[in-house]
């Protein structure tokens, strides 16, 4: 178990944010932050894979 302070460090948001007025609203904001990571995570490999080629062209390794 967690307390609103580690999970608040561990996702980089606001102790606040987590104790917004609604119960619902930490895993909402944590579901956000888990999208956001996704999509960041998504760019990169799309990013790699263009990039890879250039380092390692075919045939060289």
């Amino acid at each position: 178990m967690y307390t609103i302070g580690q999970l608040a460090k561990r996702f980089g948001l606001s102790r606040s944010t987590l104790l917004a007025s609604d119960t619902d609203a930490p895993a909402a904001v944590l579901e956000r932050h888990l999208q956001e990571l996704n999509s960041d995570i998504s760019r990169l490999r799309q990013q790699q894979q263009v990039i890879f080629p250039v380092y390692y062209p075919a045939g060289c390794c």
